[in-house]
């Protein structure tokens, strides 16, 4: 089975059992069929109608909106139906680069189906052989899949924050990587960002390569 295969099981969402989430006239996220009655115990962060759920379509600027909802997604919390509450905001925008319409809490982004961003850091290292990968495992006491492996280093892209000063700050906090070493990732991150935007292959495999990196 290869990992397209695994990428193609993960994403066999039946839509017809979600509702579109909108903030004005963007589709920000999916709200499943089962919430739809509950989160409208909070008519003042959701406006529940039958073909949509609207966020909080009084409040009109990025500090009271992202308040109103907070509000509600504690409720859902205590419903239990938020779990692992990191107090870590997670802009909510359509597409990378986006101006973010308003933060919530990263442990909300599943439940209100809205996209999040992340870092991830493979470590390689040459041998006689060839090329070698670091493999990590995640700590038991993890809320997310515990003791499963992992990326050497990965980490979800909090607000505020550019994804370089993210990628530095999430190797030295999962794998004690020096600033001097994580730096060279940050180096390669700037190809790898063209990766979304190149439109010629050869680009694309430079910027995700390693043993096409001078790092």
């Amino acid at each position: 089975m290869s990992y397209l295969d695994h990428i193609k099981n993960c994403n066999n969402a039946d839509m017809s059992t979600f509702l579109p989430l909108t903030l004005g006239k963007k589709n920000v996220g999916w709200i499943h069929n089962r919430l739809v009655g509950i989160i409208a115990r909070w008519p003042e962060a959701f406006a529940v109608s039958e073909y949509s759920v609207s966020i909080a379509p009084i409040a009109k600027e990025f500090a009271t909106r992202s308040s109103t909802v907070e509000r509600a997604l504690r409720g859902l919390e205590e419903l239990d139906l938020i779990s692992g509450w990191r107090d870590e905001p997670y802009p909510v925008m359509v597409d990378w680069g986006d101006e973010p319409l308003m933060q919530i809490e990263r442990a909300a982004c599943p439940t209100l189906g809205i996209r999040a961003w992340g870092v991830h850091v493979n470590g390689y290292v040459r041998f006689g052989d060839g090329l070698h990968m670091w493999v990590a495992r995640r700590a038991k006491n993890k809320p997310t899949y515990p003791r499963l492996l992992d990326n050497m280093v990965a980490g979800g892209q909090p607000i505020g924050i550019s994804l370089r000063a993210n990628v530095i700050k999430e190797s030295q906090e999962e794998a004690g990587i020096p600033t001097e070493i994580s730096n060279r990732a940050v180096k390669f991150l700037e190809e790898a960002e063209l990766y979304g935007e190149a439109l010629d292959n050869e680009k694309r495999r430079f910027g995700i390569n390693p043993d096409r990196s001078n790092l």
